[in-house]
């Protein structure tokens, strides 16, 4: 039986531990580049890597590859992750072809379906994570391996996984959580933050779409004050805006959101969620954790269904009959 969000959400500091222990997986040959290939809920996970990678300032490139085939450049000194948490993901299967077809290396995520199947037959590596969770709240088994294994291989430092855990059965966050969500209600939420943590901030809209069933959109700074301001001249707006914002973000950065909140305080309500703390992915699994809960607790409250997505279900069905 699937397990629902609010029970994988309970879960989610446990789930990081188990997910921990996969991925030891020996990659063969130099690796150049990493591109992380995937949509959705799977997709994310490349955007947090690709934040992590510039964090830490290492010389491995990351591309995301949210589409059906990967970019020319990947080639023999490419590791691919393919992500597809059903194995079912159509632009998963087809970026798994063209990886093949470029000679990359390459490893899979999914809980089975086609990809499994394809990846098995090839003896490619494939990383198997449960099948009883709903794909959004998969999130720790999609991101954890492939950390994993980068860790393996002596591409990242050693992660403490059980620290990580340990910090998100700590945290309190819970007023924020119910503040934020309470708040958000009729209103369309839009969450900015610098380009440090634009994964996080295309999870959260991600799963205001999905969870919540609202419409959500996101942004980065400083890209923001040279568009997107001037939708705030009317006098009032419906967005409820959520600025995640961090003590280590660059003083200029601070100064334009600062700005900008002073301007806007009387044409649209905002919020913001402070990550504090010199440990970065620390901050990157506690802001995609609270924003799922923000979502859930929205749904809640909206008294909707988080588990229904009819709609992304009967495109992918006209797709895949054109294809």
């Amino acid at each position: 039986m699937k397990e629902s969000i609010a029970e994988s959400l309970e879960k989610y500091s446990d789930y990081i531990i188990e997910a921990s222990k996969l991925g030891n997986i020996k990659i063969i040959g130099t690796v150049e580049k990493i591109a992380v290939c995937g949509v959705g809920n799977s997709g994310i996970v490349g955007d947090l890597l690709k934040n992590y990678f510039e964090e830490l300032a290492l010389k491995i490139p990351v591309f995301t590859v949210k589409d059906f085939e990967i970019p020319a450049f990947c080639d023999s000194k490419t590791l691919v992750f393919v992500i597809s948490y059903s194995g079912n993901t159509m632009e998963a299967i087809k970026c798994y072809r063209s990886a093949v077809g470029r000679g990359c290396k390459i490893i899979s995520i999914t809980s089975g379906g086609k990809l499994r199947e394809i990846c098995k037959e090839n003896n490619v590596d494939v990383i198997k994570i449960p099948e009883n969770l709903c794909s959004i709240a998969a999130f720790p088994f999609l991101f954890v391996p492939v950390l994993n294994v980068l860790k393996q291989n002596n591409i990242l430092e050693e992660i403490d996984f059980n620290s990580i855990a340990e910090m998100l059965k700590r945290a309190d966050f819970h007023n924020k959580v119910s503040e934020i969500s309470k708040r958000i209600l009729n209103k369309k939420p839009v969450i900015y933050s610098s380009k440090r943590f634009e994964g996080v901030a295309i999870r959260w809209k991600n799963s205001f779409n999905e969870i919540a069933k609202i419409e959500s959109h996101y942004n980065i700074f400083p890209e923001v004050v040279h568009n997107e301001v001037n939708a705030f001249e009317e006098p009032k707006n419906d967005s409820f805006l959520i600025f995640i914002v961090d003590d280590d973000d660059n003083k200029y950065i601070k100064k334009q959101i600062e700005s900008f909140r002073s301007l806007i305080v009387k044409k649209a309500e905002s919020t913001e969620l402070r990550l504090k703390g010199s440990d970065y992915l620390k901050k990157l699994f506690l802001s995609v954790y609270i924003g799922d809960l923000i979502s859930l607790e929205v749904c809640e409250l909206l008294e909707k269904n988080p588990e229904e997505t009819k709609m992304k279900s009967q495109i992918k069905e006209s797709t895949s009959r054109v294809i």
